[in-house]
């Protein structure tokens, strides 16, 4: 930092804009003249101290912050009950909690002083709330209807936590990082539906979690409103995947995604095309993929039926494991159907760009192509050659989607590297251009 006088930095302080989220501002307050902060403390409705400034929250936590409505506390060791409480005021709307050694007395604190919290992210609290007190605190939040319990939360995030999340009148969007397994799903529904009498999640529309897969058509069959699912997958079986039923438990269901991290075999490409049955009409966003799924089987015919199921689909990824089935096929196939309407395209396939010039195939809309390797006709010896080619691949890509600016290969071999260096290049300059006029 450079010498600066009090009375500088008294005079930067003062122009200091109401909402305080610059960490150069914070930086330098902190280093200087946090006292400062003080004198625009009523000013000030947010405060984000990011992740690697958290060294400096202790050089705030003796303010005594006006009501706010939102509070963002990045992971550190300084974060504990006296760090938080200055926080919990009486309008909070939004707190985001990444990390820290708080206890059950914090939630307590937060019910009493925040009543009207809607929105809660709370991970990694060092094993230090319980169970009791979590599930207590999600009983009691009557306006809470988002809330984020994420990774390394521990003992804290059970059964107990899962039945008072399911049996919440208000939660509409759950994301829930603890496996789901069918134990856990039909002891928590059973009590909600047979003993206490309500409908488990009432009026959840987004959901994010892991969970087994024989799990999911429990889970799935009271949550008629969901809009959005996405699922970390575990011990999926081949020939079962079609028994989630998702269009036939979640009829409004516009993004689904699945994320399979263990299968005991490889699933057949016929497999996946009936986890999208004809009952999913409205959706919109589709991602199914996973480093250690392997499909195998893939036809033609397969993929055409999967688009026939999917009449308003805007985002389709198919990520897995390498795959030579997955071609340019692919966009030949998703053009015809989809390409009018179709965003984002990624698929782990080999593309060459070759065979599409005559195709007809045209993506007017797409912004995003991931692809997972770009077929040269050149061995690696001959550079001038896989340069011409790369430019080449260049201005057929723009011809056929005018509106991409994300391109990306998955492999990375030498030829990918030319074609994305040259893309960097067309779509830069077509961004200044853009900016002179």
């Amino acid at each position: 930092m450079s010498d600066t006088s009090d009375s500088e930095v008294e005079e930067r302080v003062a122009t200091i804009e109401p909402v305080v989220t610059r960490n150069e501002a914070l930086d330098h307050i902190a280093r200087n003249l946090s006292y400062g902060l003080s004198i625009h403390a009523d000013k000030t409705w947010f405060l984000d101290l990011r992740l690697y400034k958290r060294h400096y929250q202790d050089r705030f936590h003796w303010i005594r912050y006006p009501p706010s409505s939102s509070a963002v506390l990045e992971e550190s060791e300084r974060n504990n009950e006296a760090s938080l409480e200055p926080h919990l005021q009486s309008g909070l709307e939004y707190l985001d909690f990444t990390g820290g050694p708080i206890f059950n007395k914090s939630l307590h604190l937060l019910k009493e002083r925040s009543p009207g919290v809607k929105e809660l992210r709370i991970e990694d609290t060092r094993d230090s709330i319980s169970p009791e007190a979590l599930s207590a605190y999600i009983q009691s939040a009557n306006y809470l209807n988002r809330l984020s319990i994420t990774k390394s939360m521990g003992t804290a995030a059970n059964t107990q936590v899962f039945f008072a999340a399911a049996a919440s009148s208000s939660l509409e969007s759950f994301y829930y990082n603890s496996l789901i397994t069918e134990g856990i799903v039909s002891r928590a529904f059973d009590q909600l539906v047979n003993t206490v009498r309500i409908i488990p999640f009432p009026e959840l529309k987004r959901l994010k979690c892991v969970a087994e897969w024989n799990s999911l058509p429990s889970l799935l069959r009271y949550l008629q409103r969901l809009s959005e699912l996405e699922v970390t997958c575990t011990h999926a079986v081949a020939g079962l995947l079609s028994m989630a039923g998702f269009g036939t438990f979640c009829p409004s269901l516009w993004v689904l995604k699945l994320n399979f991290t263990s299968t005991e075999e490889p699933f057949e490409m016929s497999e996946l095309v009936k986890l999208v049955d004809r009952s999913l009409v409205i959706l919109e966003v589709l991602e199914i993929g996973g480093m250690k799924l392997n499909v195998e089987g893939f036809k033609n015919s397969y993929f055409a039926e999967l688009l026939g199921h999917i009449p308003r689909l805007r985002f389709l990824t198919l990520a897995w494991a390498p795959t030579q089935e997955l071609t340019e096929f692919a966009l030949v196939e998703t053009a015809k159907r989809r390409g009018k309407a179709l965003e984002h395209f990624e698929f782990w396939g080999p593309v060459d760009m070759r065979r599409l010039e005559k195709s007809g195939v045209s993506f007017p809309l797409m912004k995003s192509l991931v692809i997972g390797s770009m077929v040269s006709p050149f061995d690696t010896e001959f550079k001038d050659e896989m340069a011409a080619e790369a430019a080449y691949v260049v201005r057929l890509l723009r011809r056929i989607a005018p509106m991409l600016t994300k391109l990306n290969m998955v492999d990375g071999a030498e030829f990918d590297a030319l074609v994305e260096e040259g893309w960097e290049k067309l779509t830069n300059t077509k961004r200044i251009n853009g900016m002179h006029h």
